[in-house]
C-alpha cells in the first residue's frame, strides 16, 4: 500500500511492475523510457528501491542523471533462489556503480559490511536506516479469557518465502 499522501509537498511514484506487465519490454524502461522522464521531469530526488530496472538506469545514466537529481537507493537483503544461488540488485555491477549516488539505505549494518567487503563498495555510501516501531506493552488472555500479564509478540513479520528461511525458522 501507497504512503505517498502522507508525504508533503509533491512526490510521484511509478510501479515498474505495472508497465511491465502491459508488454513494454524491460531493456525500453532502461534504455530510454525511465532515464528520459527523469530527465525531462529533473525531481529534486530520485529513490530507487529495489528493483533491478532502476538500479539498471542508475548504473547506465547515474552520472547525467546525478547532475539535476539526488540519487538515493534503498535494498535490503540478499536472498536465495530456489537453486540455492545468492541474488541481489547489488550483485554484477560496475565497481563505479555507486560514484554518483547520494545514499544507499539498507535496514542492516550487516548487509551494509557484507555488500562493502564482497562487492568493494564505498563503506560511506550506507545509511543504516532501522525499521523499528513502538508499540505499547499490552497483556493477552488465556484460554479462559482471564487477563494475563504477558508482552505481545509478534510471530512472524516478513513474506513467506524461501530466502526468509522458514525451515530455519521451524527448527527453532
Amino acid at each position: 500500500p501507497s504512503r505517498l499522501g502522507s508525504l508533503r509537498g509533491r512526490a510521484a511514484d511509478v510501479e515498474l511492475a505495472d508497465i511491465l506487465e502491459r508488454g513494454v519490454s524491460r531493456d525500453a524502461l532502461v534504455e530510454w523510457i525511465v532515464p528520459q522522464i527523469i530527465a525531462q521531469l529533473s525531481p529534486h530526488t530520485v529513490h530507487a528501491v529495489n528493483s533491478t530496472v532502476a538500479f539498471d538506469v542508475i548504473e547506465r545514466f547515474g552520472r547525467g542523471l546525478a547532475v539535476r537529481s539526488r540519487l538515493l537507493l534503498s535494498t535490503f537483503a540478499i536472498d536465495r533462489s530456489t537453486d540455492g544461488e545468492r541474488l541481489s540488485v547489488m550483485f554484477l555491477r560496475d565497481p563505479d556503480f555507486l560514484d554518483p549516488v547520494s545514499a544507499v539505505l539498507v535496514d542492516s549494518t550487516s548487509f551494509a559490511d557484507t555488500v562493502v567487503a564482497e562487492l568493494g563498495y564505498d563503506a560511506d555510501k550506507f545509511v543504516v536506516q532501522r525499521n523499528t516501531v513502538d508499540v505499547a506493552r499490552r497483556g493477552r488472555t488465556d484460554a479462559t479469557g482471564v487477563g494475563v500479564a504477558l508482552p505481545l509478540r509478534v510471530f512472524w513479520a516478513g513474506r513467506f518465502d524461501l530466502p526468509k528461511r522458514l525451515d530455519v525458522f521451524a527448527g527453532v
